[in-house]
């Protein structure tokens, strides 16, 4: 009879001290109504709506269609035109292509109101 030994190690960190994944890989919110004006923030809450409906459409989490942080730079730079929207960073030609004409309609009409 043949015995073949195995070691085991077992390594126990400090649970005080092990930052909580889901607590260490967010950013800290921003409260958009703080950095952008009035009109802007109407803006910006209509572009999130659209977001909403454009998310549920194709089934996806709203942050696939666009980052609140990429609606506020759209609505802080005056995007106007397809080009400009690609120029966001995270917005390449497949997002751009997909949404940016209902983006683009949100922000002619939002701008036509005022």
């Amino acid at each position: 009879m043949v015995r073949t030994a195995f070691w085991t190690l077992c390594v126990i960190a400090d649970a005080g001290k092990v930052p909580s994944p889901k607590s260490s890989s967010r950013k800290p919110s921003v409260d958009y109504r703080d950095i952008l004006s009035a009109e802007e923030f109407a803006l910006y809450a209509r572009l999130r709506d659209l977001r909403k409906q454009l998310a549920e459409r194709d089934g996806v989490p709203t942050y696939a269609v666009f980052t609140n942080e990429q609606l506020a730079a759209i609505v802080q730079r005056g995007v106007t035109s397809l080009t400009k929207l690609r120029e966001i960073d995270g917005i390449g030609e497949a997002r751009a292509g997909k949404y940016g004409s209902a983006v683009l309609q949100v922000v002619q009409t939002q701008t036509i109101a005022q």
